[in-house]
């Protein structure tokens, strides 16, 4: 992954936002993971893209080109490039200062049990898709 950081803290000085464009290879995989209290949005610039999280990692939901995707603060995934010869590109924002990532080494089940997925779908060929991950009530 190549993170190509355009606001942070260390970037232009901002105190709550983070965003930058973030290209997978193609065939790749991010580890196991979260963004600690950071909350993220993500839209899909080119590509497709697979969103794995909940226990044993067992949920997934997909992204393409046009789509967004949140993933709340805590929530244990991964992203995977789903094309064997395309990059996946994606813009991502959080509500922190910084690239806040907390690899994951077994203890991914006990924090994403509490997750599921809320999937809207649009109306319109033009609409993007909003993909969701929400923290069951």
């Amino acid at each position: 992954m190549f993170r190509d950081i355009g606001v942070s803290a260390q970037t232009t000085g901002s105190d709550g936002i983070y965003a930058a464009i973030v290209s997978t290879g193609p065939g790749a995989k991010s580890t196991v993971h979260h963004h600690r209290e950071c909350e993220t949005a993500i839209y899909i610039l080119e590509g497709q893209a697979r969103f794995r999280y909940g226990k044993g990692l067992s949920q997934s939901v997909e992204a393409a080109a046009g789509d967004f995707v949140y993933i709340p603060a805590h929530a244990v995934h991964t992203e995977d490039n789903l094309s064997d010869t395309e990059p996946l590109r994606v813009l991502i924002s959080r509500n922190c200062p910084g690239s806040v990532v907390v690899i994951m080494d077994g203890a991914e089940e006990v924090l994403s049990a509490r997750l599921k997925v809320g999937w809207i779908s649009s109306a319109e060929a033009r609409t993007p898709r909003i993909n969701s991950f929400q923290r069951s009530t």
